[in-house]
């Protein structure tokens, strides 16, 4: 993938991930990860080679095209619309039947966590952790199954951040979509991911895919072991190999 003129942003990726897994993609700055991301959503179209998406279950052999979700790392909230009406705009777009959208939007907030008092309030009303809230609940209202997730947590603190990544285990764990992760996190890809991949200085390649061990459900006592710590380890010495 190149922009206009410029140097390929990134080059000679050879990437399969199956469906129902959970893969986190991890790199330096400017390596391509959100670029990569944005290809397999359709929001760019690569300058050579091909990309496919392919049907990721038997009911889905029947549709048009595979449901997508992308959470991207600013909520990027409607400020005028409520908590609900935030959530509904994707049944909007789609043109899901208005009699549907109560349970599809109940649904959704049941498995964020969402508190019925929160519902009528606007985004400036909710703090940076609730409003990511909602930006994932909207992405899973349309019972996605494949969710593309561009460093959602970042500008999280620690503490949020972590509790986040544990209910985002559970929901993938429950629903079984097929997750792209972006993050900068080392301990963030090994604690939610089956495989972490990792791109090397830009132009983007793939460096390294890296499987990642331990059985879920994955909770937060799993951060202090010693095995967590050793493949954290790992996988931050092969970064800043990648990043050389």
């Amino acid at each position: 993938m190149a922009f206009g003129d410029a140097p390929p942003s990134i080059t000679n990726v050879s990437l399969r991930v199956q469906a129902g897994e959970f893969v986190s993609l991890i790199g330096p700055s400017g390596c391509g990860k959100s670029t990569l991301l944005r290809l397999i959503a359709g929001l760019l179209e690569t300058t050579s080679g091909s990309l496919r998406v392919s049907q990721l279950t038997p009911a889905a052999a029947r549709k048009d095209a595979v449901r997508t979700a992308f959470v991207f790392q600013d909520p990027t909230l409607l400020p005028w619309r409520s908590v609900v009406e935030n959530i509904r705009l994707p049944l909007e777009l789609l043109r899901v039947p208005p009699d549907r959208h109560a349970d599809l939007i109940s649904r959704s907030l049941h498995l964020i966590g969402l508190r019925d008092e929160d519902c009528g309030k606007r985004p400036r009303n909710l703090s940076g952790g609730m409003r990511m809230r909602v930006s994932l609940a909207r992405a899973l209202v349309t019972d996605p199954q494949l969710l593309l997730l561009d460093e959602p947590f970042a500008a999280l603190d620690d503490m949020l951040r972590q509790q986040l990544n544990e209910e985002l285990v559970r929901i993938w764990s429950e629903r079984g979509w097929t997750g792209l992760f972006v993050t900068h996190n080392v301990a963030e890809a090994v604690f939610l991911s089956q495989r972490i991949v990792i791109m090397s200085s830009r132009p983007g390649t793939i460096a390294a895919d890296v499987r990642v061990p331990f059985p879920y459900p994955r909770t937060t006592e799993l951060r202090g072991t010693a095995e967590f710590a050793r493949l954290t380890a790992d996988v931050s010495r092969q970064l800043r190999e990648a990043a050389t």
